[in-house]
């Protein structure tokens, strides 16, 4: 178990030749480890032999679901990477199907969510309730969008600028919404709850975010969050943050699902393991964001997961102009900093 945190661990840094290491080692006490197994896997260090270890190991009658979904996930990327796509696709179908099964999910509740949000932020709301916010803090950026569209990439690009601390993804928007729910649970929860807030509990709600994303950032003249889902909340940042900007990633549709299909997140995704549900999901995506750019169109900027990749430091200029700093060349060389 020592010897697979540490691999986990290392892996974590970008250490993968370590990485392999210790997980031989893994091996060495216990031939059979799936675990270990999993891990070169995911570190891309396996070799022949390994194969044919974890397409044995799904013959393994005491399996934990979990390990045998994670197998399919595996043995999909192992493929993939070796072209040979309909046998990849068959693993990944597989594993997407065994972790589906798992949970209660029902997609057309998250449509009616998104009319929910519609509805509530208006352009008539944000028009009025929006730019009168008493928090004018340029600090907060917020990337959205579909996870797989770029978010990381472009997090990256802007936190090599010396005055930008890249933040990660935080939960503190989500957990505003879901103490808003509770708050105001008589009022409809969120986000129709927005219509009867005060601006001054707003300005708490906003101060308070603050406040946290300072601790984490020091002295640093923006902040990056990249909690790619707040793409459903950008009309409560709106109204938390007037000057805040506001990243929409986006990238090609299949590029973006079969990129989600083939993940297993850590996290929870539920529409993520069935095709159909995420088709449904991204069709909603798409909707809610339309809806966004038509009532904030001066507040959003879009970036192409294409374009940036194709024209990296044109792109990567007008971010940085975009979020209000000078240019700074280390932008250009995010990866080796």
């Amino acid at each position: 178990p020592t010897y697979l945190q540490m691999a986990v661990t290392l892996r974590e840094f970008g250490k993968f030749d370590q990485a392999e290491e210790v997980l031989r080692k893994a091996l060495e006490l216990d031939e059979s480890s799936i675990e270990a197994y999993l891990g070169l896997a995911r570190s891309k260090k396996y070799n022949e032999m390994d194969l044919v270890k974890l397409q044995e190991a799904l013959t393994v009658s005491d399996l934990e679901t979990k390990q045998v979904i994670q197998l399919h996930f595996s043995l999909g990327n192992i493929f993939d990477e070796r072209n040979e796509y309909e046998k990849a696709f068959k693993y990944f179908q597989k594993g997407n199907e065994l972790h589906r099964s798992s949970y209660q999910y029902d997609v057309n509740e998250f449509e009616h969510l998104v009319s929910r949000l519609i509805d509530t932020f208006s352009e008539d709301y944000l028009g009025n309730k929006a730019v009168s916010g008493k928090v004018d803090s340029e600090l907060p950026i917020f990337i959205v969008g579909m996870p797989r569209s770029g978010t990381t990439l472009t997090e990256q690009i802007l936190a090599s600028h010396p005055e930008v601390f890249g933040a990660g993804e935080l939960g503190d928007i989500s957990r505003i919404t879901q103490e808003l729910t509770k708050q105001y649970q008589d009022a409809g929860g969120y986000p129709e709850c927005l219509l009867h807030v005060q601006p001054q509990e707003t300005e708490k709600m906003a101060r308070g975010y603050l406040s946290n994303i300072r601790a984490l950032a020091g002295d640093a003249v923006r902040v990056t969050d990249k909690m790619p889902h707040n793409f459903m909340h950008i009309g409560l940042i709106a109204t938390l943050f007037p000057r805040a900007r506001i990243i929409h990633c986006r990238r090609d549709p299949l590029d973006t699902c079969l990129s989600i299909y083939t993940q297993k997140f850590t996290s929870l995704h539920p529409y993520a393991y069935e095709l159909t549900e995420l088709g449904q999901y991204y069709r909603q995506y798409q909707r809610l964001m339309a809806h966004w750019e038509h009532v904030l169109a001066d507040r959003i900027f879009t970036v192409q997961y294409e374009e940036l990749i194709g024209t990296q430091e044109t792109m990567s200029r007008k971010l940085i102009e975009y979020i209000g700093l000078p240019w700074d060349e280390r932008c250009l060389y995010f990866h080796e900093i």
